[in-house]
């Protein structure tokens, strides 16, 4: 075997999108952005026979006020995790290769299931690969516990939808409630297109009314124009926008007005009818169904000019929804998702998504991935909306095996993880 510490990103690249492991993270696309960020990607991988069968993308940046640095693989290594001789060989290299580059550590957070588990998070029979975590520890990589919510660098939860099945079919897989979700954004004038850079800033803009509504931190504008600047060139990023039709909203509405407004009438009729034959159970009857359709009335009153509101809005204020995606060979990734609070009965969040499964289909994709959620799977849980809108698309519920460290430079690695955090903090509560 052949260590290489000057691989490509070109060759890297074609390893990671034939690779079943590959991730839309390992890219040199991604290293690219990163980069703008104090990140420094390197390339390395080990051929045999002249053909490539391991890699990586490795990550360095500079600590603060340390002479080291962190060495960082987003998603693990790409290669035949079950090969112990290959995994053992790469990961000496790789660590003996970091630690000639001053790194203090090196993390890696592998894109391999812990366990096979159920929606509920309960263990089931399948994939096991605990095995892997006294595996590394052999080579001096240190397992960073199973954290529930999102404490790693990346997320250790996730949910994966199959896609290798016709349209009719994966639609069928969904939950009633979001298969009847989807056809009623549908048929409440939603359309779902496709962004540029220009339609960034109505992104960004909806994600700090996301992140305020759902209490995260978000992202600035200038962060998303660098990722597609970076990554959409290559088709390895999709901004998706939902856009609420307002003509054929209003239309919709004026028609439902109108049955409705002749319905009442037809109550009217129907109620004069009842008194003059003295017939008081159907009076009854017919006046319950006046009141129904006049507060139908009003509702779609309300609407129809809610609607007008709308409609006389800048064309970027008529998106409600966005949401970026990722592709990487046969995977693709719902990266980032941002709604406005208007319209959001319109369901416009389910039509982009499935939208977006049925592009990734057509591009190749066999797994589409929904990205974090909590582990933490109680009702209560902040995140609990998050892992229920994901799960209801009935994919997998899928546990990664977590974050492995191994110490290259224990006086460097000690005050990264426990002085620089406590510094910090003294200096925070100082300011207050």
């Amino acid at each position: 075997m052949q260590w290489i510490e000057t691989l490509s990103p070109q060759e890297h690249n074609t390893f990671v999108n034939q690779h079943s492991a590959g991730t839309f993270m390992q890219n040199s696309e991604w290293g690219n952005f990163k980069s703008r960020y104090g990140w420094k990607p390197t390339y390395v991988g080990i051929k045999e026979q002249d053909e490539l069968i391991a890699s990586a993308m490795i990550l360095f940046r500079k600590i603060p006020g340390l002479p080291s640095t962190i060495a960082y693989a987003p998603r693990g290594f790409v290669l035949d995790y079950n090969n112990q001789e290959l995994l053992t060989s790469f990961s000496h290299s790789v660590l003996a290769y970091c630690k000639k580059q001053n790194a203090a550590f090196f993390r890696m957070d592998p894109a391999i299931r812990r366990t096979s588990v159920d929606h509920a998070g309960t263990p089931t029979e399948g994939v096991n690969n605990e095995w892997l975590i006294p595996q590394m520890g052999k080579m001096n990589f240190n397992h960073q516990g199973f954290s529930l919510d999102f404490d790693g660098w990346q997320p250790r939860y996730v949910f994966w939808q199959d896609i290798t099945m016709s349209e009719e079919a994966l639609l069928a897989g969904f939950h009633k409630k979001w298969k009847y979700n989807i056809r009623l954004a549908e048929k409440k004038g939603i359309e779902i297109v496709r962004g540029s850079k220009a339609d960034l800033p109505r992104f960004a803009e909806m994600m700090q009314v996301t992140g305020s509504r759902d209490g995260f931190g978000t992202r600035p504008l200038s962060y998303f124009e660098s990722l597609l600047d970076d990554m959409n060139p290559t088709g390895k990023a999709e901004l998706f926008l939902a856009r609420l039709n307002a003509d054929k909203a209003i239309q919709d509405a004026t028609s439902a007005l109108q049955k409705e407004e002749a319905a009442l009438r037809r109550y009217g009729e129907q109620l004069a009818s009842a008194i003059s034959e003295a017939k008081e159970e159907k009076q009854i009857q017919v006046i319950k169904k006046q009141t129904l359709s006049k507060n139908r009335i009003e509702k779609l009153q309300a609407e129809l000019e809610s609607l007008r509101e709308f409609q006389s809005l800048p064309d970027d204020q008529q998106i409600l929804s966005g949401a970026i995606l990722m592709t990487t060979g046969k995977k693709a990734c719902y990266l980032y998702g941002a709604s406005d609070n208007r319209f959001r009965d319109r369901m416009p969040n389910y039509l982009i998504q499935w939208e977006m499964m049925k592009y990734a289909q057509s591009k190749g994709a066999e797994i589409y991935d929904f990205r974090g959620v909590s582990g933490n799977l109680s009702p209560d849980h902040p995140l609990y909306g998050l892992y229920r809108f994901k799960r209801g698309f009935e994919g997998e519920f899928v546990e990664y095996i977590g974050e492995f460290d191994a110490v290259l430079r224990p006086v460097s690695y000690w005050l990264f993880t426990n002085g620089l955090p406590k510094i910090k903090s003294i200096l925070k509560r100082s300011k207050k």
